[in-house]
């Protein structure tokens, strides 16, 4: 009893010397509690920062694509963009994420702002420049967000997607513009039969198809997480959108969009190869050179058993004719000739292209089917050299994500969007010229993703060069670049002053001419009337440099011509054709020169394989010769035209008006 009584004494001073010890535990316990609260609280006030952020950068966006023209409420998206940019730095406590894009995203936005004010549209140019400073933003977030807050964001862009997926068909009549397919007609004309029509603005099929396209990776990669995750609700909602958004890409037709996502589909499917292959560093290269000579060898059949016209296919002009893209972009590579420092101006080509590589005066098609191309004519080499910049980074994350073996999965989801986007512009300009530009900026930041590496911070290593290697390589460069530039001296400043004079010429006539009535307001007219002077005083001293000089021999026997100076314009256009030249806008305006010489036999023989030169001249001997009352060049004209088309009955009907006033 006693001894009970000792066991149970003794345990209760146990419990009491314990006291201090769980007491010390609790207070610890308290003290640690804390800390997750004030982590919270930070977690919480980075939540709100990042949720203000994206309202300002979504209120930007729909200010920048309700519209296609500037108005007052344009630079207020500017205000929220950087705005935006500002709080993400507060947000990540870095101004500026080191990517790896810096450069390139400084050189292509001085560029575009160069290009911006060179413009003769001030106000579509500027629209431009902000929807791309939009896509900078949005990729600069993106690459600051947690896992958790890309698959919001991967959900809404899908939801947005599905909704146009929606919109588009329910928008578009069939009836007016059938699909590619006789399914897709039959199906687009129930639609249009059975369900309401959404009343808003028109949507390009082609541009509708690259943002569907765009979404497809997002839509996969939101189904993967709610496998992995086991999210019901995520599932269905982005199963259903995927699906949604499918049958809307096939219901646009595009043949682009179907090849880039096909195209896409099989890399994937070859990365994914490599990988189950688990081939040694070595082979990998071998493995992906393979690749490569095996996809470049079915591209050379190809063009062998086809042409490439029948390959790349043909594009609709505005009076409904079809041209095949390989000569639209050689009239894009003469625009570009022209500018290639300061490119011709943002949203520009529509005219340029039209007034100065056909040359008619009125617009023919909106862009150049191409959309690296269409950079180029617009903002110029320093516009080539930071796409050129980006694509070399984003193919180094490529290789070391396939090289390592493993990345983030929205790593991958982004590089698929991004290579959709990559091989729908090779053939199509469905961002670059449209609403839908700053999209861009979203697969760009998820692609950057695939830096990251688990349990490590993303880097950017740089190369593994010594101070010494780095200032030999840097003295290297400076003397080739300078040897470059004394060995073409003349050529390059000869270069410079026309397309100095190309944007004069362009500011002043383009900015007065209106195509919806090219005979009120007529080239030749404005050219009779306005200020060139400066334009002809930078192609001459371009021709000083250069006697050769295509762009400003060109350019001015233009001027020439619409002034009624045809000698000028011959000599000019004679240098021009000794010298070698012979694309078609020589050709052109050479012809141009001998018809108006009264040369007809040569002009005509100059003129031979090239279409619509019949219907340019045409419309050239009433628009340049009869309203003038020049009927003498005017029945030369005809004359011409039917010694290219000799069953063309409205040029002799003409032709006899011409000889009777000549009478």
């Amino acid at each position: 009893m006693s001894e009970g009584r000792s066991t149970s004494i003794g345990g209760v001073i146990n419990r009491l010397e314990r006291i201090p010890q769980v007491f010390a535990i609790e207070l610890n316990n308290l003290s640690s509690l804390d800390r997750p609260r004030s982590l919270n609280r930070s977690s919480q006030y980075q939540g709100f920062l990042l949720l203000l952020e994206w309202v300002m950068i979504v209120g930007g966006l729909l200010i920048l694509t309700v519209t296609e023209e500037f108005n007052p409420t344009i630079p207020f998206s500017a205000l929220l963009l950087v705005s935006a940019f500002t709080l993400r730095g507060v947000r990540t406590g870095a101004f500026i994420t080191r990517t790896g894009l810096e450069v390139a995203w400084g050189i292509f936005l001085f560029s575009a702002l160069v290009s911006t004010a060179v413009a003769y549209n001030s106000g579509t140019a500027l629209l431009q420049f902000y929807r791309i400073l939009a896509a900078c933003v949005i990729y600069y977030s993106m690459v600051s967000c947690s896992d958790k807050q890309l698959l919001w964001l991967a959900a809404g862009f899908l939801g947005a997607a599905a909704c146009l997926a929606i919109y588009w068909p329910l928008q578009h009549d069939f009836s007016v513009l059938p699909g590619k397919l006789p399914v897709i007609t039959n199906g687009g004309l129930w639609i249009n039969a059975h369900l309401h029509k959404i009343p808003g603005p028109s949507i390009h099929n082609n541009v509708a198809a690259g943002t569907l396209a765009l979404s497809i990776p997002f839509g996969l990669a939101c189904i993967w997480v709610s496998l992995r995750q086991r999210r019901r609700g995520l599932l269905f909602f982005s199963t259903a959108c995927t699906l949604v958004v499918c049958a809307g890409l096939f219901l646009t037709s595009s043949r682009g969009a179907w090849l880039a996502v096909g195209g896409t589909a099989s890399l994937a499917a070859l990365v994914w190869l490599q990988q189950r292959l688990s081939l040694p560093a070595g082979k990998r290269f071998l493995y992906w050179l393979l690749a490569f000579l095996l996809g470049a060898a079915m591209l050379g059949s190809l063009l062998v058993s086809a042409s490439p016209d029948q390959v790349l296919g043909q594009v609709p002009g505005a009076d409904g004719a079809f041209q095949s893209r390989i000569r639209l972009w050689s009239q894009g590579l003469s625009i570009a000739r022209d500018y290639p420092f300061t490119g011709s101006g943002l949203m520009t080509y529509w005219m340029v292209h039209s007034v100065y590589a056909m040359p008619i005066n009125v617009p023919y098609i909106a862009h150049s089917h191409n959309t690296f191309l269409q950079v180029w004519i617009e903002q110029g080499l320093l516009g080539v050299i930071a796409l050129m910049l980006a694509a070399l980074a984003v193919l180094g994350w490529s290789w070391k994500a396939v090289t390592r073996g493993f990345a983030p999965a929205w790593g991958w989801t982004g590089l698929a969007a991004l290579t959709i986007a990559f091989l729908h512009g090779l053939v199509d300009v469905v961002f670059y010229v449209e609403r839908t530009l700053p999209l861009v900026g979203l697969p760009l930041g998820f692609a950057y993703l695939l830096n990251r590496v688990p349990g490590a911070q993303p880097q950017n290593p740089a190369i593994g060069m010594t101070s010494q290697q780095k200032r030999f390589l840097g003295i290297l460069l400076l003397v080739t670049c300078l040897s470059a530039l004394i060995a073409n001296h003349r050529q390059l400043l000869s270069l410079w002053y026309s397309n100095i004079g190309a944007v004069m010429q362009s500011r002043v006539e383009l900015a007065s001419f209106d195509p919806a009535q090219p005979e009120q307001s007529g080239l030749d007219g404005i050219r009779q009337t306005a200020d060139l002077l400066g334009a002809e005083s930078a192609f001459e001293k371009a021709l000083q440099w250069n006697s050769t000089n295509r762009t400003s021999l060109q350019r001015l026997a233009q001027i020439y011509l619409s002034r009624g100076k045809y000698t000028e314009a011959l000599s000019s256009m004679r240098t021009a054709w000794e010298a070698g030249y012979q694309d078609e806008i020589t050709r052109f305006l050479y012809s141009d020169a001998l018809v108006a010489g009264g040369q007809l036999e040569e002009a005509a023989s100059i003129l031979g394989g090239l279409s619509w030169a019949g219907y340019r001249l045409h419309y050239q001997a009433w628009y340049r010769y009869w309203l003038t009352q020049d009927y003498a060049r005017a029945a030369n004209a005809w004359r011409t035209v039917l010694i290219l088309e000799p069953e063309n009955r409205d040029a002799a009907n003409w032709l006899h008006k011409a000889e009777e006033e000549l009478k």
